[in-house]
């Protein structure tokens, strides 16, 4: 799989534009483990709380394949829709 695809899939979990800044076009032949980790995080109040998805997807992805996932802002082209017509009878 191209590293673009495993961005897609880390776009879809955050919920976010995800921009690859590898230079990679090769592909890849890998698995990411999404187990939970064993110890149990905490909420404020002491009880036991859950590791969001992206933050599981995020970890795995640095600790398992190596890739740093960085918070950054650059510009990204967006396809507006500004108005939808029936299409008219011929």
């Amino acid at each position: 799989m191209p590293i673009a695809g495993l961005l897609n899939y880390i776009a879809g979990t955050a919920k976010q534009p995800v921009v690859d800044m590898t230079g990679s076009r090769a592909s890849y032949d890998f698995t990411i483990d999404l187990t939970p980790p064993g110890n149990a995080i905490e909420t404020p109040d002491g009880r036991p709380g859950q590791i969001d998805l992206f933050t599981q997807l995020r970890e795995a992805v640095e600790d398992q394949l190596g890739l740093k996932l960085e918070p950054q802002k650059v510009a990204v082209e967006n396809l507006v829709i500004e108005k939808v017509e029936r299409p008219s009878k011929n």
